[in-house]
């Protein structure tokens, strides 16, 4: 089971980074913003972690419920 975890969770950071990356196709811009000049701003950083760490949370969430979602996705 973990590795089917690991492999949905490698899986949605791919989609959210290139989610990200079309939104900002979209709207004509090259960076997300100009913190990290060189490199498309704070979210072409984070934007896969963002997305697979929500994904993460759900799966603990649906496994164990609110109180222990980290022992939820790790757990099985």
């Amino acid at each position: 089971m973990s590795i089917v975890i690991a492999l949905m969770v490698s899986l949605f950071s791919q989609a959210g980074d290139i989610f990200e990356s079309f939104v900002k196709r979209k709207f004509g811009k090259k960076d997300a913003s100009g913190i990290l000049p060189g490199h498309g701003g704070v979210m072409d950083r984070v934007d896969g972690f963002i997305a697979a760490a929500a994904l993460a949370l759900l799966i603990g969430l649906l496994h164990r419920g609110a109180a222990a979602p980290a022992t939820g996705l790790l757990q099985w």
